[in-house]
């Protein structure tokens, strides 16, 4: 069992470098900005099982942080497309463009979960990334090769990020067609008496918020305080591992970890 161990390591770190490179090439082609961020949580987790393949402090310990940050900010990020959807019904790039230029708040907060994303150093995807490739260059499992091939699935979730932030939120303002934009009046539509989702109890016109109102605003400040501070103060989740991970370690490789042990009186 002990010689077979660094087999099925290295077998476990080649399908978390495919998950990782793939994941990452699916999501850049993604025309969908939600398939597009699900699709680049298939190259993160890859990066929470490559950390615990490595079997060292480092990587277990950044696998874990990374578990805690990719759910803060691609759950924020999946909460800011469903605003977006709220106000334009879609999700698709190539119809939305230039959103900053009517929705700065929105912006705001979907640029910094982005940069999260990707790891930008001072937010909190920049340390349990960096922790979970030096394990996997550190491990003696695993080594230089697939810690090179992990950092350019980095590279590559920066790509496809970026590209769709540029999209969807820079360049010129564009909006769907089909839907109103943002802070313009909606009617019912002719012929449909109660069926226009701009109707209320009153018979008048309802207007979209053109931006995040407070509700929106509410919810997001807590995940992007989260972001910034885990970003700046690692320590505060990482120090509460080290010894768990250590005793994790042990019994990996073999060793039990010591136990107290409890003196008995013997009868004379």
């Amino acid at each position: 069992m002990t010689r077979s161990r660094p087999t099925v390591l290295t077998v476990v770190g080649i399908l978390c470098l495919i998950g990782i490179i793939y994941g990452a090439l699916v999501a850049w082609v993604q025309q969908d900005i939600k398939k597009l961020v699900a699709y680049s949580s298939v190259s993160h987790l890859g990066f929470c099982v490559l950390g615990l393949a490595a079997l060292n402090i480092e990587g277990i310990s950044g696998s874990i942080l990374y578990m805690i940050n990719h759910g803060l900010s691609t759950g924020a990020l999946f909460l800011v497309v469903g605003m977006i959807y709220d106000r334009y019904h879609t999700r698709d790039i190539n119809e939305l463009s230039g959103l900053a230029k009517k929705m700065p708040i929105l912006a705001f907060f979907f640029i910094l979960f982005t940069l999260s994303s990707i790891g930008l150093p001072g937010l909190n995807g920049f340390v349990s990334e960096f922790l979970t490739i030096l394990g996997a260059f550190k491990s003696p499992h695993l080594g230089i090769a697939f810690g090179s091939f992990a950092a350019l699935g980095i590279i590559l979730g920066a790509v496809y990020m970026l590209h769709m932030a540029a999209k969807v939120i820079w360049g010129p303002l564009k909006t769907p067609s089909s839907s109103p934009s943002p802070g313009t009046p909606l009617s019912p539509s002719p012929g449909t008496p109660g069926e226009g989702r701009g109707e209320g109890s009153s018979g008048g016109a309802e207007t979209l918020p053109p931006d995040l109102n407070p509700r929106e605003i509410s919810i997001l400040i807590p995940l992007a305080l989260a972001v910034i501070i885990l970003g700046i103060l690692p320590n505060l989740i990482l120090k509460s591992l080290d010894a768990p991970v250590k005793q994790m370690i042990q019994i990996a490789e073999g060793d039990q970890p010591s136990q107290p042990q409890v003196a008995t009186a013997q009868n004379k």
